[in-house]
């Protein structure tokens, strides 16, 4: 299904089209495989869902690329003018665009080393590709962006990872686990779903989230879902999450709960294959 924004007159939306279309039109030319990710993605599946901006607004533009190493990265920035054989931040129109490399240029614990000293965990974005939704912009601009389950996915990982100096993605899990009983997610949870509206007494807030655990469980191959478990099932990393998540405690902390039962209950994927490109 594709998610319809053609007609959307959000400042946000319509500045990201603007730019994701000069940036399709190069990858189109040179075969690169990319999926729009973080605050623009979060965005494009609010409108679609609630057709609400979300409580926090973004000014850049991130994609994921599937690629083999850093060349490849470099020889896409380089149509955009970047001048660092290392850069992964480049301009359209103004508006900075970061490359996030994913696929064979991963190392077999899933990170990636960026030039430095930085190495970044990519768990999740080969999953987004794999189970993306289409996305119709302003101008018929056809994009991709990791559905719910992915992109809950991928703030756990970020959140695991920065918790130290951010809270911002508790902020953000807290918002789409709020989506999970809203709109055509909670007909779809009563008409695909209706044992765990049961199991949860009718809390669908809880039996949302517990649908977005199995979705997740059932993206992720074997390695990744016990890494992924690992995160989730620590009572204390609950905790602190809950509380990250600035929301009622008490709620933010029973959703979690809820996730993880999702993603503990389902087997994962018997591949790891996720549909994005391994050059």
């Amino acid at each position: 299904m594709t998610l319809d924004l053609s007609r959307s007159t959000d400042l946000e939306i319509n500045l990201a089209a603007t730019v994701l279309r000069e940036l399709d039109a190069v990858a189109s030319r040179t075969g690169v495989d990319f999926l729009v990710v973080g605050a623009t993605a979060r965005n494009m599946l609010a409108h679609s869902i609630t057709g609400a901006t979300p409580e926090r607004a973004t000014h850049d533009v991130d994609i994921a690329v599937g690629v083999a190493d850093w060349d490849e990265v470099w020889q896409l920035g380089s149509m955009f003018g970047a001048q660092d054989r290392h850069s992964h931040r480049i301009a359209i129109g103004g508006i900075p665009v970061d490359i996030i490399p994913c696929g064979a240029i991963e190392a077999a614990d899933r990170t990636v080393a960026w030039p430095g000293d930085f190495t970044m965990n990519t768990l999740g974005f080969r999953e987004a590709f794999g189970s993306a939704e289409t996305v119709l912009l302003p101008g018929q601009l056809v994009v991709r962006i990791p559905s719910i389950a992915a992109q809950v996915l991928l703030k756990l990982v970020a959140w695991f990872d920065r918790h130290w100096t951010s809270t911002k993605d508790a902020v953000d899990l807290r918002t789409m686990l709020e989506w999970s009983d809203t709109a055509q997610l909670l007909e779809e949870l009563y008409e695909s779903h209706f044992g765990l509206v049961e199991m949860y007494d009718y809390d669908t807030a809880l039996a949302g989230a517990h649908r977005i655990g199995n979705a997740i469980a059932a993206l992720l191959g074997v390695p990744e879902l016990a890494q992924v478990r690992a995160m989730v099932q620590d009572p204390p990393l609950q905790v602190r999450l809950a509380r990250d998540m600035r929301g009622v405690f008490d709620r933010s902390h029973e959703r979690l709960i809820a996730l993880t039962r999702g993603i503990g209950e389902r087997e994962p994927r018997l591949s790891t294959d996720s549909g994005t490109s391994d050059r």
